[in-house]
């Protein structure tokens, strides 16, 4: 059995961890307006919705094909003298990477490329691509990959205007300095959004999956061209759809969810009920591809203006004591989550319902919401992922071991942010029902 957990037994490490976690997000600037006299008069007091800013967005560019035209992309941004490409191995060797390199030597940009990438994304990789880049000097850094591959490209770009290495900005134990070169990202896969966030997620020498925030990560340019999706495999596909399905759901539903991070969120869930299955039964099928990556992009803004809850401290602590793929676990942990959550945020998960299918009539919101845990169940079995986690490794007897990773430090802001506030006896049932199938 685990020891005994408190989020805030250190009361100052954990707030200054929730600050640095969600220093530009709803969240933090709730509480802070809330102290605003600005924000305190009569006005605001008859107000349902939370004071909030919301002012990050990228160069998004969406096209069919786009990908060849990335050389006059650079051009446009001032970014075509030398560009290092950043992926991994599996999309170099699907061909992935042609297009791009040939569009840019037509307009004659030298070329190099770093694809040492292995798995899911690690301080060491990225350690390793920053001398890569230390030594070519790009003007830009194009990610082209999942998001790992994108991760990395973020990640790296930033280490490298520095002499410091990649785990010391984990938790954002120093300040990201300002990267040198353009950012452009291409995502080959659905899911994790990571094109547009000012989030980097890796797993540092300890095996713990952490994370770093800061505008220094936020893309020049994101390029969506779903026909680079099309060859992602039956499992990814279905992985990464849920990592971006989760990523929306949380985002609408967390303590630091605001109107524009609904209307992001709520329609990705959409968009992902509504295509997922088909690109699951065609992949070839370009119009479900281009829905599932508008999708993914969505969520991905979403949750870069809410953060995420208590699904990902799960997920990361899944990831951290025996490697579970991100899509699969934060699926699986919102699954077992999601009834809990329904009865704490009603309106927005009776939206999140309607979203996911449901006929809502004139049943009421809490039936709704409900019913909403019941189809999100129901949707993830559809896509037919493992739901047992026996086959990796895990049963009843870890659960003391998964909860002291779900307590890790760099998961308590995610625990905290979640509309369900639980306690270590709920993260306890939580953690035996997933283990327990």
């Amino acid at each position: 059995m685990a020891g005994s957990h408190n989020p805030k037994m250190n009361a100052h490490k954990f707030n200054c961890l929730l600050k640095s976690y969600m220093s530009e997000s709803n969240f933090l600037r709730t509480n802070r307006d809330a102290q605003n006299p600005a924000c305190d008069g009569p006005q605001m007091k008859n107000l349902k919705i939370p004071a909030f800013n919301y002012s990050f967005m990228p160069a998004v560019k969406f096209a069919s094909g786009l990908a060849s035209e990335i050389g006059e992309e650079l051009k446009a941004i001032g970014a075509a003298s030398q560009v290092l490409i950043i992926s991994d191995p599996g999309v170099i060797a699907a061909g992935l990477g042609d297009t791009v390199t040939a569009s840019l030597k037509k307009q004659g940009v030298a070329v190099d490329l770093f694809n040492d990438l292995k798995g899911e994304t690690s301080a060491a990789s990225i350690d390793a691509a920053t001398e890569t880049i230390r030594a070519c000097r790009p003007s830009a850094v194009i990610g082209l990959g999942g998001g790992s591959a994108l991760d990395v490209a973020k990640m790296a770009t930033v280490v490298a205007a520095a002499d410091h290495s990649t785990e010391s900005y984990a938790l954002m134990r120093r300040p990201l300095p300002p990267r040198a070169a353009k950012l452009v990202m291409l995502p080959t896969t659905a899911g994790t959004g990571a094109e547009v966030t000012r989030t980097a997620v890796f797993t540092d020498s300890r095996g713990h999956k952490v994370w770093a925030w800061g505008d220094a990560l936020a893309a020049d340019l994101v390029i969506l061209d779903p026909a680079l999706t099309v060859s992602l495999p039956h499992a990814l596909t279905a992985a990464t759809g849920l990592d971006a399905m989760v990523h929306a759901i949380e985002a609408c539903t967390v303590k630091s969810s605001h109107p524009f991070v609904q209307a992001n969120g709520l329609h990705a869930i959409r968009l992902i009920y509504q295509h997922l299955a088909g690109a699951l039964e065609r992949p070839q099928d370009l119009n479900a591809r281009a829905n599932l990556l508008t999708a993914s992009t969505l969520a991905g803004l979403a949750i870069d203006g809410a953060g995420t809850g208590l699904a990902h401290s799960i997920g990361h602590a899944l990831g951290t004591i025996a490697g579970i793929h991100h899509g699969r676990a934060v699926a699986l942990a919102l699954d077992v989550i999601f009834p809990k959550n329904a009865t704490t945020a009603i309106n927005i998960h009776a939206e999140i319902a309607a979203a996911l299918g449901v006929q809502v009539d004139k049943t009421a919101a809490a039936q709704t919401a409900k019913m909403g845990a019941q189809a999100f169940g129901g949707f993830i079995r559809r896509t037919g992922i493992e739901l047992s986690l026996k086959p990796d490794g895990l049963s009843p007897k870890d659960v003391g071991r998964l909860v002291d990773a779900i307590y890790s430090e760099e998961n308590l802001p995610m625990i905290e942010n979640n509309c369900y506030s639980a306690n270590e006896s709920a993260i306890s049932e939580f953690a035996r029902q997933l283990l327990s199938r």
